[in-house]
């Protein structure tokens, strides 16, 4: 159960990081203001690279909390839900 919710941790985290990079080329700003700065001043490898290490520290932590680590997969799916709302609003329409 704890490797599922890893694996889906990490999922989750791929997925708003691609959708954020969408956003980002279609005009949208970043909310997170963490995200912001680290896209601000060390461009997105910066922003990747955090989001690469939370994803892995989440995922182990998942092991000690697996009640934590459904919680996370709830919230990564509604933020990617979210930049997927705001991609659509900005994508142009035919």
């Amino acid at each position: 159960m704890s490797v599922l919710l890893g694996l889906l941790i990490i999922l989750t985290q791929y997925l708003d990081c691609l959708t954020t990079e969408i956003g980002l080329r279609l005009g949208a700003a970043e909310a997170n203001a963490l995200s912001g700065y680290l896209i601000e001043n060390y461009g997105h490898t910066g922003f990747l690279a955090i989001k690469l290490a939370a994803g892995v520290l989440f995922a182990v932590g998942v092991r000690k909390n697996p009640y934590a680590g459904a919680a996370l997969v709830l919230l990564y799916t509604a933020i990617v839900a979210w930049n997927l709302h705001v991609i659509l609003g900005l994508a142009p329409h035919p």
